[in-house]
Parts: C-alpha cells; structure tokens; sequence
C-alpha cells in the first residue's frame, strides 16, 4: 500500500490518491485523521473515491477547528524574540481507513509500519488580490501572489480562470 501526497491544507480536500489491492471490493472507503494524544477518535473524515482495484482518491478531510485549537495553544507556549519569525504551524496527524469491516487499515502504523501514514496539515493558502483587482495580461508569465502558496500544493495544484474559462 501506498498514500501519497502526504500533505493538506487545514480546509482539506486534497486528493490524496491510495494505492493499494482489492480496493474496488470496498464498498464505501472512507479516509480518517486522527490525533497522537486521542488515536482512537477520528477528527473528520472522507468519503473516497474507487477509480480501480489498485487505486482510489480520497479528498483530505478539514481540520479547521482541531488546528486552530492546537496551533495556538503551541504558539502561546513557544517564547521567542520579536525579531525572530515564527515558521507556519504544522499539524502531523494519523491517517486510517474505513473499508467495510477490515480493523487493520484503521491503525495504519500498528500493521504496516513501513508505511508512511501521517498527514501534514499546514495554514491555507492566501492570495493577494491584483490591484485594482484586475490583471491586465500581455502575453508574459502571470505571477500569483500570497502566502502558504507552497506549503501543501504545486503549480499543478492551481487553476486560473479568465472570466469563467480555464485558462490554457
């Protein structure tokens, strides 16, 4: 079995794609996070999607509130001068599975320790409005700004739209 990207924005809805075998015996897998302090209680979870018996996508659960909870509980306990700038708060969580009554994809790490089953959870991306809030394009490359731009996504990740057309 295979979980990859291990990467999500606090929002969710990532497509983390899971390769694996048998996965269209499963009738509705489904995609847990759960936290190191309580491993037995899922935070959210997702309903995913079969696409073969060796492949499924399952769109990252969001974790809004668990985030915001703990990211400033550990930003209240980290003391460190003005001038130094705090890197984004990350959330490392336990991923698990619901596939019809198999309890070892529940505990990823317990029977598979050789895989890797943890999700990094990072801030949602910022995007800075274009002055004016147009964009007048000459044929140049396009530069979209913001913050978290490239915490959990890439270029592949980003659709533009021009009026409501993808763009090409």
């Amino acid at each position: 079995m295979e979980i990859k990207p291990l990467n999500s924005f606090v929002s969710g809805g990532k497509m983390i794609f899971v390769h694996g075998t048998n996965l269209n015996s499963i009738q509705k897998p489904e995609m847990e996070v759960y936290s190191y302090t309580e491993p037995n209680i899922p935070i959210n979870r997702t309903t995913c999607t079969v696409l073969s018996a060796t492949q499924m996508e399952c769109p990252s659960p969001s974790v809004n509130h668990y985030f915001l909870t703990h990211s400033s509980r550990s930003k209240r306990s980290v003391r460190k001068p003005a001038a130094i700038k705090m890197k984004e708060p990350k959330l490392n969580l336990k991923i698990g599975f619901v596939m019809d009554n198999v309890q070892s994809v529940r505990d990823l790490e317990k029977h598979f320790p050789n895989l890797r089953s943890q999700l990094l959870y990072v801030e949602d991306p910022k995007f800075f409005k274009f002055p004016n809030e147009i964009k007048l394009y000459k044929g140049d490359t396009l530069v979209i700004e913001g913050e978290n731009l490239n915490s959990a996504s890439d270029e592949a990740d980003v659709v533009v739209t021009i009026g409501t057309k993808p763009s090409t």
